[in-house]
């Protein structure tokens, strides 16, 4: 399962609440909706992919890593 966070899509929250949020990522960038298609069209590759089972992939650029969450 692909577990994404901030991620650039047209229902989510205004510019300057992404542009907060920027703070908390590790990768000092919001997500674009490409790095969830990435890790998608991995895992629905047999070849690549056929040996992972039960897995949760969490796609947000570090945010956990820093465990910093804006209030």
């Amino acid at each position: 399962a692909g577990m994404p966070a901030a991620v650039e899509c047209w229902l989510y929250a205004p510019i300057a609440t992404l542009c907060a949020c920027v703070r908390t990522i590790n990768a000092g960038r919001v997500g674009a909706p490409s790095d969830v298609a990435e890790l998608v069209a991995f895992l629905a590759d047999e070849r690549q992919s056929g040996f992972i089972t039960g897995q949760q992939f969490v796609i947000d650029g570090g945010v956990t890593r820093k465990m910093l969450y804006p209030e």
